[in-house]
C-alpha cells in the first residue's frame, strides 16, 4: 500500500510513464484490487510492445474481473505482435484450460511456454492439470512438485498434487496436499470439496463436515456442498436431515456426485443388490469425472473406505 501511495503521487504529478503504470498496476494486483490494477495499466497498453510485462498482467486483470473472453482476445492479439512471448503464452494456456473452450490451443501454448521457460508457474499448473485429464498422475505430480518446491504458497499447484494422490489412492497424502491448497486459496470452493472427500474416505466425518461447511460459507448455492452435507448427515444416522439436504442438492445440482453417492448408500443399506446394480448402470455411467473414469468407477472405489 505504501508503494501504491508513492506511485499514485508520481502519476498525479504527470510523470506516469509505462514502467510507473506497470508497477502501480502490479501493486494493486498483488492486494486484489483488480479493477484499480486494470485502470492503472490501460493508459500504458500502447507501450506493451516496448514493455512486454504489461500484457500478461493486463490479461490476468481481465480474467480476475470475470472477463475471460476479453482476456483471451487481448492476449491473442498481443501474441500476434509478439509470437515468442513465453510469459503471455503461459498465462493464455491457463486461461484456455480454465475456460475449456480450446484445449488444442491450451496444449500448444503450454508446450511453447515451457520450452522457453521450464519453470513458468502457470504453464506448469496447466501441464499438470492436463496430465490429470490424461490420467497420468505420476506426470502430473512431478510437474506440480516443480512449482511447490519453488513456491510453497501456490494453491493451484498443491491442488494438482492432491488430485494426483487421489488418482494414486493415497488419501493421506491427498489430504495433506489439499490442506496446503486451502491455506493459500481459502476462497476456492472446489478445493474444499476435494479436501472433504479425502477426509470422508478416511472416515474422518467431523473433518469432512467442517470442510463442507467451509464451502457452504463461501457460497450457499452450490449443490455439491449440500449433497456432501447430506452424505454426512446420513452417515451420522440423521436421515431426515439427509433427506432435506439431498433435496436442496437435487434442486441446485441434479447431477452432483455427492447426491448420487448418497442414493447409492441408501440403496446399499436397503439390502437390494439388484437395485444397486441397476442404479449404477442407469445413472452413474452418464456422469464422467476425469477422462475415461466414470462415477461408476469412482463410486465403487469409494464404497470400501466408508462402508465397512
Amino acid at each position: 500500500k505504501a508503494a501504491i501511495a508513492e506511485l499514485e503521487k508520481i502519476a498525479a504529478a504527470g510523470k506516469a510513464d509505462a514502467p510507473v503504470r506497470y508497477n502501480l498496476g502490479y501493486a494493486h494486483y498483488l492486494i486484489g484490487n483488480y479493477a484499480d490494477a486494470r485502470a492503472a495499466l490501460e493508459p500504458a497498453l500502447p507501450e506493451a510492445g516496448k514493455l512486454p510485462v504489461i500484457a500478461p498482467l493486463y490479461t490476468l486483470c481481465l480474467q480476475q474481473l470475470g472477463e475471460s473472453d476479453a482476456a483471451i482476445t487481448y492476449a491473442e492479439e498481443r501474441l500476434r505482435a509478439a509470437p515468442d512471448d513465453a510469459e503471455l503464452q503461459g498465462v493464455l494456456a491457463l486461461l484456455y484450460f480454465d475456460s475449456q473452450k480450446n484445449m488444442e490451443a491450451c496444449r500448444r501454448y503450454t508446450t511453447a511456454a515451457l520450452q522457453k521457460q521450464p519453470y513458468h508457474p502457470m504453464a506448469l499448473v496447466t501441464a499438470s492439470s492436463l496430465a490429470l485429464m490424461d490420467e497420468k498422475p505420476d506426470e502430473a505430480l512431478a510437474l506440480a512438485e516443480r512449482i511447490v518446491n519453488r513456491n510453497p504458497n501456490d494453491g493451484r499447484a498443491w491442488s494438482c498434487v492432491g488430485i494426483a494422490y487421489f488418482f494414486r489412492r493415497d488419501l493421506k497424502a491427498a489430504q495433506q496436499a489439499l490442506e496446503r491448497a486451502v491455506q493459500t486459496m481459502p476462497g476456492h470452493i472446489g478445493t474444499w470439496h476435494l479436501l472433504a472427500w479425502a477426509q470422508l474416505l478416511q472416515n474422518d466425518i467431523d473433518g469432512a463436515e467442517a470442510s463442507f461447511n467451509k464451502a457452504r460459507d463461501l457460497d450457499r448455492n452450490f449443490g455439491e456442498t449440500h449433497g456432501g452435507l447430506a452424505v454426512i448427515a446420513y452417515l451420522r444416522g440423521d436421515k431426515e436431515r439427509a433427506k432435506s439436504l439431498a433435496e436442496r442438492a437435487r434442486r441446485l445440482a441434479p447431477n452432483s456426485m455427492s447426491r448420487h453417492y448418497l442414493t447409492l448408500l441408501q440403496l446399499q443399506d436397503s439390502g437390494n443388490d439388484a437395485a444397486v446394480r441397476q442404479f449404477l448402470a442407469d445413472n452413474l455411467k452418464r456422469k464422467p469425472s476425469f477422462k475415461g473414469d466414470t462415477l461408476l468407477d469412482l463410486a465403487q472405489r469409494m464404497m470400501a473406505p466408508i462402508r465397512k
